[in-house]
């Protein structure tokens, strides 16, 4: 007998500042970096590509320019898996990184000014499904703020 495993996520307990979707107010276009997946990730059906075009898809959905990031803030997206037997431990992390200024130093530096993340386990057959819907959790989290950032005018 054969048993699916049920994708079970749970947000990490990060509190999101008051403020936080506001560091998004502005940003007109924002590009994309997805970091490189584990083997094992792309042996159970996920490819870079496949995210890269998922998050890409969102962003111009809600009226997001999808830029270079030499020129945008940008999305950054980063997924931790480690296989044991059928089950899939994913650990999400995706951020906003943006060029910010130091106020007590005046210097600049590129930092997460939006951070969101996730931790599921998934059955390995239900593996490449289960992180696409977490990654789509995740995008419903930051286009809401970005929406709520940037309202559009009339």
């Amino acid at each position: 007998m054969r048993v699916t495993v049920v994708l079970v996520a749970v947000l990490l307990a990060i509190p999101a500042r008051a403020d936080e979707a506001m560091n998004l107010s502005g940003m007109t276009c924002l590009g994309v970096v997805i970091e490189d997946l584990k083997p094992e990730a792309i042996a159970l059906g996920m490819s870079k590509s496949s995210l890269q075009t998922q998050v890409e898809l969102r962003l111009r959905q809600t009226g997001i320019v999808v830029g270079e990031v030499a020129e945008c803030p940008y999305v950054y997206l980063n997924a931790h898996i480690e296989q044991r037997g059928d089950l899939v431990v994913v650990g999400l992390t995706m951020d906003i990184q943006a060029w910010v200024t130091i106020k007590s130093n005046n210097r600049g530096t590129v930092a997460a000014v939006w951070n969101r993340g996730m931790l599921a386990t998934v059955g390995k057959d239900s593996f490449a499904d289960g992180m696409r819907s977490g990654v789509s959790d995740i995008l419903d989290e930051l286009l809401n703020d970005w929406l709520k950032a940037n309202p559009k005018r009339p």
